[in-house]
C-alpha cells in the first residue's frame, strides 16, 4: 500500500527537482523507444530537423501505455524521457546542466490510484488528472520553479502556454 505513495512522492519530488537542476543532458542517437523495465528510464530522441525548419508538428506515442499527444513544432528539441508509467518532458536548455521539466505525465490504475488517495501525502495535490481510460488514471504535474533566464525563459514560458492545448488532445490508442 505504501509503495504507490512512495513512487508518487518519489515521482512528485523528482519532478520538482528536474524544474531546478542542473547536471548531465540525457542523450540518444535513437527514435525508437521500447517499454522501459521497471525503474530504468528511457529517452525519446527529440526531431533531427532544427526548430526552425519545422513547420510541422509531431505526434509522440508512450511505449508502456499508448497514448498520443500532439507535439507543436516549438516542442521539436524537447527530450522525452519515459519511466516505468511516467514520462518527463524536458525544455532542451543551450546549457547542458538545465534540466528544465516542462511537464511529467503519470498513469496509474484505478486500484493505485485509490491507494495513493487514501495514503495522501505531500505531493498528491500537484496531480491534475487528464483522464480516465480503461481502467487507468492520467495525471499531469507541472514544474513548482525553473532556472532558465532571457530568452530561454521565454521562450519556455511560451511552450508552457501551449502544455493546455497538448493535453486536451491526449487519447490513447487502442490496440
Amino acid at each position: 500500500m505504501k509503495k504507490w505513495m512512495t513512487c508518487i512522492a518519489l515521482g512528485l519530488l523528482t519532478i520538482t527537482a528536474l524544474g531546478c537542476q542542473a547536471g548531465d543532458p540525457p542523450t540518444s542517437n535513437s527514435t525508437e523507444v521500447t517499454a522501459p523495465p521497471q525503474g530504468e528510464q528511457k529517452q525519446v530522441a527529440p526531431e533531427e530537423t532544427p526548430q526552425e525548419l519545422s513547420t510541422e508538428a509531431r505526434t509522440y506515442q508512450n511505449s508502456l501505455d499508448g497514448y498520443l499527444l500532439d507535439l507543436p513544432k516549438e516542442w521539436a528539441k524537447v527530450h522525452i524521457i519515459e519511466a516505468s508509467r511516467s514520462t518527463d518532458f524536458l525544455y532542451p536548455s543551450a546549457n547542458p546542466e538545465y534540466h528544465q521539466s516542462l511537464m511529467r505525465i503519470v498513469g496509474m490504475t484505478n486500484q493505485e490510484w485509490e491507494k495513493v488517495k487514501a495514503e495522501g501525502g505531500p505531493g498528491v495535490s500537484q496531480l491534475k488528472e487528464i483522464t480516465e481510460i480503461d481502467g487507468s488514471k492520467y495525471f499531469y504535474v507541472l514544474p513548482l520553479d525553473q532556472v532558465l533566464e532571457g530568452q530561454e525563459l521565454e521562450e519556455y514560458n511560451a511552450m508552457a502556454k501551449q502544455i493546455p492545448d497538448i493535453l486536451f488532445n491526449f487519447r490513447v490508442e487502442t490496440k
